[in-house]
């Protein structure tokens, strides 16, 4: 297939559309206070304190871009655990009960796969 500049284009590419998301996020970028909540898209800067804190971990700790466990790091289950029990009172277990996931998208996602059935209807509001 020849594109509209005269370029040869496969037919799966030409015929293809943005993915919803994708389509959402364009959306949402012409709405005025829109939190967005797509890839790595915040609606503030990163606070200076957690640059300070990368960047002296980037320094000390040669290993620091690998792979984790898949259950996170220890280290950040235990600081998750104790910044809820400070914030709610509620005392619970970082090696149970804390869930470190890549993004909100992840995590949305391992939530709903673990506490939704197949024919589940949800509502989102």
């Amino acid at each position: 297939m020849v594109s509209e500049g005269g370029c040869r284009i496969a037919r799966p590419v030409s015929n293809s559309s943005l993915s919803a998301i994708k389509e959402m996020a364009m959306l949402s970028a012409a709405v005025p206070d829109v939190a967005s909540l797509a890839w790595g898209l915040p609606s503030f800067p990163t606070p200076e304190h957690i640059r300070s804190a990368v960047t002296i971990a980037l320094a000390d700790d040669p290993d620091i871009g690998k792979y984790t466990l898949p259950n996170g790091l220890p280290a950040l289950r235990e600081q998750v655990a104790g910044h809820y029990f400070d914030r709610t009172g509620i005392e619970v277990d970082p090696q149970r009960n804390v869930f470190i996931t890549a993004g909100n998208m992840q995590g949305l996602h391992s939530l709903f796969r673990a506490v939704i059935e197949p024919g589940d209807e949800i509502i989102l509001t």
